[in-house]
C-alpha cells in the first residue's frame, strides 16, 4: 500500500543511517531484497515515508537453529589427524543459520549406550566389538541412520552375520563412481546436469561388496568395476549407509572434492534434519502445526492452548511438551493492502447495502457512461448531416421543376392556317 515519496525500509532495530531507500513511482510494485539483519533476534521490518500506514510493517521470525548429534564411532579421535575421517566430518559440518552439528567423538571400544541414546546420526569408521555391533542395530532400528566407512576388509566382519561378504578390490590405476542413484538424497544434490559429473572423482583404494538379496538393500552408486560403492539397508524404522571406502585421501578423492560437503549436509537431512525456512501464516489461517496440547504465546504476551486462528500479525511462539519452542511469523493478507475502492455491484454482492445518490447530488459519470454519451452524440450528429443533405437536394429538385415550368410557360405557340 505504498504511495508517492520518500520510502525506505529498515529493520526496527537497526540505525537510521541502515535504511534502504525506495524509489518507487505513483501506481508501480517492486519487489526489494530486505537489509541483512543487524541481530539475529531482528523481526520486524518497517516501511517509512508511506501516508497509509496499516500495512507498513511486516514481522519475520528468527530462523530456528536445530541441534543435531553426530557420534563419531572409529579407532582414533584425533581430530588434527588427515589420516582419519573424522578431520573432514568436524571440517564439513560448520554451523549454518539453520543446523548447529555437535560431533561427539569416541573410539569404538569406549562406547556406552548413553553415547547412542544421544546421537541423532553416527558415522562408524572402524569395526565394532559385538556389544557396541548390538548398540549400532538397536540405534538403527529405532529410526537413527548409521554411516558405515569401511577402511578394510576386516572393518566389516560385524555385518557378515547380515549376510555381506567383503574383500580387498583389485584396482589397477583407480576406479571412478557410476550408476549413481540421483533420486535418492545423498545425490540429490548433484542431480541438476551440471553438477551430474563424478568422472573426476577417482578412488585408488576400495572394498569389494557383495549385498544379500534382500529388498531392504538398494545400490545408491557402483564403481566402473560393477562393484557397489554405496548401499542402503534399511533396518527397522532406521537405515545404514555403507560406503566401500573410507573418507581418507588415501582411499578417495572424495573428501577432497567440492561434492563432499554437500553430501554430508544431504546426508543430515536423510535423517531428518533439512535446512527450514521459518513457517509462516496469514492473519484469519489457523495456526500451522499446533496440536491439541501445544501452549501457544500470542503476540500480546498471553498464552493459550489447543488449535486457534492468528487473529491479528505478530509472532506466535507454539511449545509441545518439553521440545524446542518454534516461532510462526503472522502477517496481513496481501489483499488488505489493496486500496482500489470496489464498485457498488460488489459491494452488493456481499452483503454491504449501497445508498443511491439523492435527488439534490448529480452522480459523477464513470468510464463506461462517458462513453456511451459520445456514442450517442456522434449518432445525433451524424443524424443531424444527413437530414441536411435531404432537405438540400429536394430543394435543389424544386428549383429545377420550376424553372422547367416557367420556361414551358414562355416559349411561343404555333398558330393554325387560314383555309
Amino acid at each position: 500500500g505504498a504511495t508517492a515519496g520518500a520510502l525506505s525500509l529498515r529493520w526496527k532495530d537497526a540505525p537510521e543511517g541502515e535504511a534502504l531507500p525506495i524509489n518507487l513511482p505513483p501506481g508501480a510494485s517492486r519487489v526489494l531484497t530486505a537489509p541483512p539483519r543487524p541481530t539475529p533476534g531482528s523481526t520486524l521490518l518497517e516501511l517509512t515515508g508511506d501516508a497509509e500506514a496499516f500495512d507498513n510493517r511486516a514481522v519475520v521470525a528468527p530462523r530456528r537453529a536445530r541441534t543435531v548429534r553426530v557420534l563419531f564411532a572409529g579407532s582414533t579421535t584425533d581430530e588434527a589427524s588427515a589420516e582419519s575421517p573424522l578431520f573432514f566430518l568436524s571440517r564439513s559440518l560448520g554451523p549454518t543459520g539453520t543446523l548447529r552439528p555437535e560431533i561427539t567423538a569416541r573410539r569404538v571400544e569406549s562406547l556406552a549406550a548413553a553415547d547412542w541414546e544421544q546421537a541423532d546420526v553416527a558415522v562408524i569408521a572402524s569395526a565394532l566389538p559385538e556389544a557396541a555391533a548390538a548398540l549400532a542395530n538397536r540405534f538403527v532400528e529405532m529410526g537413527g541412520l548409521a554411516v558405515i566407512l569401511l577402511p578394510d576388509a576386516a572393518a566389516a566382519s560385524w555385518l557378515r552375520h547380515a549376510g555381506f561378504a567383503v574383500e580387498e578390490a583389485k584396482v589397477k590405476d583407480y576406479a571412478l563412481l557410476e550408476g549413481i542413484d540421483f533420486e535418492h538424497p545423498v545425490f540429490r544434490p548433484f542431480a541438476t546436469p551440471g553438477l551430474r559429473d563424478f568422472s573426476k572423482l577417482r578412488t585408488w583404494h576400495y572394498r569389494r561388496l557383495t549385498t544379500p538379496e534382500k529388498e531392504s538393500i538398494r545400490v545408491l552408486a557402483r564403481f566402473d568395476s560393477g562393484s557397489p560403492a554405496l548401499v542402503e539397508w534399511a533396518v527397522g524404522k532406521g537405515r545404514y549407509l555403507i560406503w566401500a571406502m573410507s573418507w581418507v585421501p588415501g582411499d578417495t578423492q572424495l573428501p577432497l572434492s567440492s561434492k563432499f560437503v554437500p553430501m554430508v549436509y544431504a546426508t543430515l537431512e536423510e535423517a531428518g534434519f533439512r535446512h527450514e525456512e521459518p513457517v509462516r501464516c496469514l492473519a484469519g489461517e489457523e495456526l500451522p502445526g499446533t496440536g491439541p496440547e501445544t501452549i501457544i504465546t500470542l503476540p500480546d504476551g498471553t498464552q493459550t492452548k489447543g488449535r486457534i486462528r492468528a487473529e491479528e500479525p505478530g509472532l506466535y511462539r507454539l511449545q509441545d511438551g518439553e521440545s524446542e519452542a518454534r516461532v510462526v511469523a503472522c502477517n496481513l493478507p496481501p489483499d488488505e493492502s489493496r486500496l482500489d475502492p470496489l464498485p457498488p455491484g460488489s459491494l452488493a454482492a456481499l452483503g454491504v447495502a449501497v445508498e443511491a445518490a439523492s435527488d439534490g447530488e448529480s452522480e459523477r459519470p464513470g468510464p463506461a457512461t462517458a462513453d456511451a454519451e459520445r456514442l450517442r452524440g456522434g449518432d445525433l450528429e451524424g443524424r443531424q448531416k444527413l437530414w441536411k443533405w435531404l432537405l438540400a437536394g429536394l430543394f435543389t429538385v424544386l428549383l429545377v421543376e420550376t424553372w422547367w415550368a416557367n420556361r414551358s410557360r414562355s416559349s411561343p405557340q404555333p398558330q393554325p392556317a387560314n383555309a
